[in-house]
């Protein structure tokens, strides 16, 4: 999913996913399993660390769609111990921004426009 303000960022994102689902063609008969993970959004102080600043109080709403380090590590440890391979979204909160996005883009691209613009205030 695109960010405003963060283009490098997800187009790195971006990148992984298409590093992953080439590893797996050129390593199908290897035994050598790939799986790529979109958490989405983490509690973390990520967006304190990369903007500067603290996460602005009117999208405080948007903490409902993240989850904890801890539930993301354990999903991972699943699928590993599962041997699973593919595109691995953790979480039901991840799943559902994802799908949201996707089906309701122009929405979606007004929300990212508000995001923007609070980001953006001095």
């Amino acid at each position: 999913i695109p960010m405003p303000l963060h283009a490098a960022y997800a187009a790195t994102k971006h990148a992984i996913v298409g590093l992953g689902k080439s590893m797996r063609f050129e390593l199908k008969d290897s035994g050598v399993r790939i799986v790529t993970v979109c958490p989405g959004p983490v509690e973390t102080e990520f967006m304190e660390v990369i903007e500067g600043k603290k996460f602005p109080e009117s999208l405080k709403n948007m903490r409902l769609f993240t989850d904890h380090p801890r539930t993301i590590a354990k999903v991972i440890l699943k699928a590993a111990a599962q041997k699973r391979s593919g595109v691995l979204i953790p979480s039901w909160r991840s799943k559902f921004l994802a799908w949201s996005y996707w089906l309701t883009v122009p929405i979606s691209n007004l929300v990212y426009q508000q995001y923007a613009r609070e980001m953006m205030k001095k």
